[in-house]
């Protein structure tokens, strides 16, 4: 018996509820990871610094997306922007780019993608493990700073 109209109107229906469903969760997901590595900053400078996850506007409307800042708390000043992450409608793949200026030039052309839960949460790990990563050597700096400043 092959598939009728019907059966693929219904398969649609299905993947339409399940793609709405599971976008929520990304952002979930996207903060969660953010959140981790927020404490841990948190933690290893004593408070004197802080990663926020800020929402973003896109002109459009259409996409969620999030800048990643460091900033040195209690301390006026620019915070250190860390990259921006765009969610796509059905949530994954999340779309990063390594700075506000670089989405907001090219917003179609995303610097790198992550696919599911376990590819994000390992550049999270990445980003606060990695010795070369521009969120550690910021975060060195702060420290340094505090160190400095008494």
């Amino acid at each position: 018996m092959s598939p009728t109209v019907q059966d693929y109107a219904q398969l649609l229906r299905d993947a339409i509820t399940q793609t709405k469903s599971e976008s929520p969760q990304v952002a979930v997901e996207l903060r969660t990871c953010a959140s981790h590595a927020a404490e841990a900053i948190a933690t290893v400078t004593n408070g004197a610094a802080a990663l926020d996850l800020v929402p973003l506007s896109r002109p459009d409307g259409e996409s969620l997306a999030f800048q990643l800042i460091l900033r040195r708390v209690g301390v006026e000043g620019t915070p250190s922007d860390l990259g921006v992450y765009q969610l796509s409608e059905a949530g994954y793949p999340i779309h990063r780019w390594y700075s506000r200026g670089s989405w907001e030039s090219n917003p179609t052309q995303a610097e790198h993608l992550y696919d599911d839960t376990e590819a994000l949460e390992s550049h999270f790990r990445w980003l606060i493990s990695n010795s070369s990563s521009r969120l550690v050597v910021l975060v060195a700096f702060i420290l340094q700073k505090v160190q400095t400043d008494g």
